[in-house]
């Protein structure tokens, strides 16, 4: 019995005594090393960046084995990155990050070192200067933060990674909504096109490349100038096909869609044009009676009413709005339709009084009639807005 006792004994301390030795003082270590790690965290909360670093070097010094030894590392390199602005140095700090423990962070470790590289060699003093002026920024104050930023590229115009500035400037001026709503905004954005060209000219190869000439784009479609808009739209297609799909989105689409509109308005307002002069020269305007004519129009008018009230209500009875493609709108779209052709009825009826008294040349007249008829029912759905709803339908 005593020689079972002792084997388990023995047992038991060969089990647990590297415990003892090594997973206690570990233990240890963290817990110091944890301490230490918050100190240095409530420093950086306080923005009190040299105290806080210097804490970080010293878990890396005396607890590199813990498991915030790393963490200390990214964080050395984040302060300099992001709050004192030392590039160089920060871009040192990530990479031995990376090297040493290809930790949790060593993603935004890599996708730091790709952006800092441009910042190597320039002036650490402007650089700071710049990324203060952005870091300045408040919602609401973007008075103040175009004067800074202006200042700042009157002030250093030989600066390396001017385009930085120039990129900031412009975006303010394209502004942060979605769409442009007053004049000033309309105004501001005219102003962003020649500072984005300017990169473009000055700059070639800045990585703001693709964001700019999307932005250009942007602008241009605010500014209703969808060719220009759909021109650079395709180049950020041309340059990174993959990375257009996320950029620009439906956005090119968008601008074809309005470009094909906006050239059909002006074809439509020549055909509007040429029709209204050849009636002129195949009707005889001279000898109409418009009140008597009238009359007929109005006639011919009240056999269409039935037409024009079954046709909207039938169209409200087939239209589902759950469908993809319907809203809604289609029975107001009807009732439009309906009363662009009770005018033309109306019309109609003065040049069918004509007709009773003076030959018209009707193998001419109407077509140039329903010539007018369409032409004058699409510069109204282009003109209210309302092509979006005949698009759906088809498209």
């Amino acid at each position: 019995m005593k020689i079972h006792t002792a084997i388990h004994i023995l047992i038991a301390i060969i089990c647990y005594f590297p415990t003892l030795i090594y997973a206690e003082p570990n233990n240890f270590e963290n817990d110091k090393a944890q301490a230490l790690f918050n100190k240095a965290q409530s420093f950086e909360s306080a923005e009190d960046y040299q105290v806080a670093i210097q804490a970080y070097e010293e878990i890396m010094e005396k607890h590199v084995n813990s498991i915030y030894a790393g963490e200390s590392l990214f964080k050395k390199a984040a302060i300099l990155d992001e709050k004192l602005f030392f590039p160089a140095k920060a871009l040192d700090y990530y990479q031995k990050y990376i090297d040493r423990y290809n930790g949790r962070h060593s993603r935004r470790a890599e996708i730091r070192i790709n952006l800092l590289k441009r910042y190597q060699n320039v002036d650490p003093v402007v650089y700071k200067e710049f990324n203060t002026i952005l870091n300045s920024y408040r919602p609401g104050e973007n008075a103040v933060f175009i004067k800074r930023v202006e200042k700042f590229i009157t002030d250093y115009p030989a600066y390396k990674t001017l385009d930085d500035a120039l990129f900031w400037l412009a975006n303010e001026y394209r502004g942060r909504k979605r769409a442009p709503e007053t004049a000033l905004e309309f105004k501001n954005i005219e102003k962003a096109i020649p500072l984005y060209n300017r990169i473009l000219e000055e700059y070639p190869d800045s990585p703001h490349k693709l964001s700019i000439l999307k932005n250009i784009g942007d602008c241009y479609f605010f500014l209703k100038k969808y060719g220009k808009a759909q021109e650079y739209f395709n180049r950020v297609a041309d340059i990174d096909k993959n990375l257009a799909s996320g950029l620009i989105g439906n956005d090119l689409m968008r601008a074809n869609i309005k470009s094909y509109r906006y050239n059909l308005f002006l074809l439509t307002m020549a055909i509007l044009t040429a029709s209204i002069v050849m009636i002129i020269k195949v009707v005889p305007v001279k000898s109409i009676k418009i009140f008597s004519g009238l009359k007929i129009g109005i006639f011919h008018t009240l056999f269409f009413i039935p037409v024009a009230i079954i046709l909207p209500v039938v169209t409200f009875l087939l239209t589902d709005a759950r469908h993809d493609n319907m809203t809604g709108m289609e029975p107001w779209l009807m009732i439009l339709i309906m009363v662009v052709t009770a005018f033309f009825i109306l019309i109609n009826g003065i040049v069918m009084e004509l007709d009773s008294r003076i030959e018209v040349k009707m193998r001419y007249y109407l077509p140039l009639l329903l010539s007018l008829h369409l032409s004058i029912t699409y510069i109204l759905f282009y003109s209210l807005g309302l092509m979006t709803y005949i698009e759906r339908l088809f498209l």
